[in-house]
């Protein structure tokens, strides 16, 4: 419309007519290129916002999963403490160090674990020795909503940079917790089901607490497998600590986010 009034205008030589026809037309093309723009704005914070409300979800689970992996991590603790010490072998305090700092800053300098004092195994679970020893639950994530985020290219889109930033520190160690699960934690879990069936300890089922501690008095190697599975856990403890208070971190600043 505003075009043929435009080429009527000049075909008349109405030039007040055609300036204003101009404008006009000029100012269309703006603001349906502004609505565009805002529509598609719109569109991306509606996305991004989803993207993280399933992230939060996915958090909130991550911290239920890391309470669990750190439940089993203290029963390991308390089996192998126990064990040590009716058997008369030294105990060590500290079980896990971290002093490479890397790029991130997460690592930077000594970072070190007090393996806890935790309680005894009450009476009733002392034939279960070899299995609390042997049982290391292992953490599992879910990351699949962040993943999607950063596939879909949209993780520059969030306008908070703490929380670009803190999501991408959870999710390094995230994927650190993974790795040395699946590096260090893993093969030496079986090396420790091993050192047990060749002592005549199934991993699963009773075992006699008098002949263990025994075995474990009288043969050094068999006692070191039993306190590496003890500095083991000190470990998993650690790594647990450190996504835990990650995960607090990114959930505090996505909750903020999200409030009304």
């Amino acid at each position: 419309m505003i075009l043929r009034r435009l080429t009527q205008s000049l075909k008349e030589q109405n030039w007040t007519a055609i300036v204003i026809e101009f404008v006009l037309l000029v100012v269309g093309v703006f603001l349906g290129i502004q609505v565009s723009n805002w529509n598609d704005a719109n569109n991306d914070r509606l996305v991004v916002d989803k993207y993280l409300a399933d992230i939060t979800a996915d958090v909130r689970s991550d911290i239920d999963e890391l309470a669990r992996t750190r439940r089993s991590a203290l029963s390991r603790i308390s089996a192998s403490t126990y064990l040590l010490r009716q058997a008369g072998v030294p105990i060590q305090k500290s079980g896990a160090e971290l002093t490479q700092p890397d790029q991130t800053g997460i690592f930077a300098g000594f970072e070190q674990v007090t393996i806890p004092e935790v309680a005894v195994p009450p009476a009733s679970q002392r034939s279960h020795l070899w299995q609390a020893i042997t049982t290391v639950y292992m953490y599992d994530p879910n990351r699949s909503a962040y993943d999607a985020l950063v596939s879909s290219g949209r993780i520059e889109l969030i306008d908070d940079p703490r929380i670009t930033r803190a999501l991408r520190e959870y999710y390094f160690v995230v994927t650190s917790l993974a790795l040395s699960q699946q590096r260090t934690i893993a093969p030496i879990k079986q090396q420790v089901i091993d050192a047990g069936i060749a002592h005549g300890h199934a991993a699963w089922g009773n075992s006699d607490e008098a002949v263990l501690v025994e075995q474990v008095r009288r043969e050094p190697a068999f006692a070191a497998m039993v306190a590496t599975s003890r500095q083991l856990s000190g470990y998993q403890l650690l790594m647990c600590n450190v996504n835990e208070k990650k995960a607090r971190d990114l959930l505090s600043l996505l909750e903020k986010r999200s409030a009304p």
